[in-house]
């Protein structure tokens, strides 16, 4: 089963290897959605991350 909540900090780190590891769980259309969100959660932790030029 997908974890969402390690899906989106590993976007946030940019973690290749663990947000495809999460993405490969995903079973069903719902969950699908749910990843995307949590992608969404991490693509907003790099870019304010990059707006404070971390």
């Amino acid at each position: 089963m997908i974890d969402f909540e390690k899906l989106a900090a590993a976007m946030g780190d940019l973690d290749e290897d663990a947000v495809r590891e999460q993405l490969e769980a995903v079973e069903t259309t719902e969950e699908a959605g749910k990843a995307m969100e949590a992608c969404q959660v991490g693509m907003n932790t790099v870019g304010k991350l990059f707006e404070e030029e971390e």
